[in-house]
């Protein structure tokens, strides 16, 4: 059984320390590795230099830091394009740090060609030569920012830097590596019943920790000294020949803490639960990609205590490295979703309404569900309006939807019984816990169906309060509603998933009231979500107007006067 973070038996040697063989962009001190954007081989420059009266356009799509350059030296005799920032010659004229948007950037030469002009700040200007030739250059210095020329008649230079691809007839770049020479390790590995300690704090820019952190981890048996090669390569630790933990949430933080069982199991425990996963190895070295992170390495442990972990037969044949991509993990996700769907028949009783989710449903669906689907959707605003059920013609009874979910189930408990092998073979302990799931997903259909009618759960008074505040104020809401920022804010404590954040956010742009109304049934939807967060959400997005109308007794006129 793993560790609690909090027990541990510190042992004081340089087993903490981060090798000095990282990448370019980790500053290591000791204990303590920290991102530090400084290089990432992400230089283009326009195969052609910008005449008077000509004005190029740029495009930026993405998220990410990228600077837009004039360069009076001729592309063709620099040797190496990564030096030319340390050239006289570069000048930068626009900085921007991009976050899920779109960008662009007008270059404009005036008439007499003696000045550079940015839309972004018309009042002032580059002065060159009249007769200087001047090519316009981009730096992408991290993200998975793409860059595109909107002017026809230009193109980029194939000689770029070392992380840059270019598509499109060579008017589309980005990086190869979003976040280059970011990997560091600790120097010393660990052995079996050993752990380490480490700190995850993400970086802060203007007194608040940035929105885009993360952290990726992997483990390796042999040093990865022998692997990598950081000063040279722009490469991430996708690049790289050991074990990743995909699953493993990137925007961890806080503390996390990386443990070799006695049976050769590696453990990461955070405050998002524990990841295991089967290597049989008697030690690891344990390695890191930053984003905006600083990490230290607290301590490390040594369980002195009897080993409890003694290995069965199978566990010693079944011990394998199990890929993410393997049948128990694939089984294990639709067993999570039919479970949830399951609870929500319960939950939701007779009005319970697939179409209203926000992710997609794995498995078949049944003609009920693609037949109403419109019918739901004209009905579903005026029931959240009026707090009224769906009238029974449209209604998705508990019947039909125990029927889909149980041919779901079937599918697989059919797809577990065959003990595949090579890369899909599962272990005995998680096939044994992938049936114990099915039970017990059976045992909560078996009620909704002698029961007649679904179990109910009650609601807590703040989710009632929510709920009747947001039905209360719904047609103006979806008027008034800035959802942008709110989407940021969700996402941030994981209330929401990523895939809703990008598409409401896109849904915005152009069909405000529909993205609005989404977002809405969305929070009424969430348990975690109650009244007085909601209200945070709308304090720290600044929309002072929807918290006058919510709330006029704090936030009415007079109050705000007062």
């Amino acid at each position: 059984m793993a560790e609690s973070l909090e027990q541990s038996n510190p042992v004081a040697d340089s087993g903490c320390s981060f090798s000095s063989h990282c990448g370019r962009n980790v500053i290591v001190d000791g204990a303590t590795a920290r991102w530090n954007s400084d290089v990432s081989g992400g230089r283009v420059v326009v195969d052609k230099p910008i005449p008077p009266k000509a004005e190029l356009k740029l495009s930026f799509d993405g998220k990410g830091h990228a600077e837009v350059g004039i360069l009076t030296k001729d592309p063709a005799s620099i040797p190496d394009i990564n030096q030319v920032e340390n050239l006289k010659e570069l000048t930068v004229i626009q900085s921007a740090r991009i976050y899920k948007q779109t960008g662009t950037a007008n270059i404009k030469r005036s008439d007499c060609g003696r000045k550079i002009i940015t839309e972004a700040d018309k009042t002032s200007s580059v002065t060159v030569r009249r007769n200087d030739k001047v090519w316009v250059t981009v730096n992408i210095i991290f993200g998975d920012l793409e860059v595109e020329i909107e002017t026809e008649g230009y193109n980029f230079s194939n000689k770029t830097g070392g992380n840059i691809q270019l598509e499109n007839n060579d008017t589309w770049a980005n990086l190869k590596f979003p976040n280059p020479c970011a990997v560091c390790f600790v120097g010393k590995p660990i052995r079996r019943k050993e752990a380490l300690n480490f700190q995850i704090d993400p970086i802060l820019r203007d007194g608040k920790p940035s929105r885009n952190f993360s952290i990726k981890i992997a483990i390796s048996q042999s040093n990865p000294v022998n692997l990598m090669s950081g000063n040279d390569t722009y490469d991430d630790i996708t690049s790289l020949p050991v074990i990743h933990f995909d699953e493993f949430p990137k925007k961890c933080k806080n503390e996390i803490k990386i443990r070799l069982s006695q049976n050769g199991t590696v453990q990461i425990t955070s405050e998002k639960g524990t990841l295991n996963k089967e290597t049989n190895n008697d030690q690891i070295y344990c390695i890191f990609e930053l984003c905006r992170i600083k990490l230290h390495c607290k301590s490390k442990i040594v369980d002195f205590s009897p080993s409890v972990e003694t290995a069965s037969p199978i566990d010693q044949v079944d011990t394998i490295v199990v890929p993410p991509d393997s049948e128990y993990f694939r089984s294990k996700k639709m067993l999570e979703s039919i479970r949830y769907d399951a609870e929500s028949i319960s939950i939701h009783s007779n009005d319970f309404n697939p179409a209203m989710e926000s992710r997609n449903i794995v498995g078949d669906v049944s003609p009920l569900l693609v037949n109403n689907v419109s019918n739901i959707n004209n009905q579903a605003e005026y029931r959240i309006r009026s707090n009224e059920a769906l009238s029974p013609v449209y209604n998705i009874s508990p019947s039909h939807n125990k029927e889909e979910l149980n041919l779901r189930l079937q599918t697989v408990e059919e797809t577990i019984g065959i003990r595949e092998t090579g890369e899909k073979f599962m272990r005995q302990s998680q096939y044994e816990e992938l049936k114990s799931e099915i039970q017990t997903i059976k045992k909560i259909l078996s009620e909704i169906q002698s029961s007649g009618q679904p179990p109910t759960i009650h609601k807590t008074s703040t989710e009632k309060s929510v709920e009747t505040v947001l039905q209360k104020n719904y047609v103006i809401l979806i008027k008034m509603i800035e959802a942008v920022p709110l989407l940021d804010l969700l996402y941030a404590s994981d209330c929401i998933s990523h895939n809703d954040c990008e598409r409401l956010g896109k849904l915005f742009q152009s069909e405000r009231e529909n993205a609005n109304r989404e977002l809405l049934n969305i929070i009424i939807r969430r348990q975690s979500i109650d009244l007085d967060y909601f209200e945070s959400l709308l304090f720290e997005s600044k929309q002072i107007g929807v918290l006058a109308v919510l709330f006029p007794d704090k936030y009415g006129k007079k109050k705000l006067n007062q």
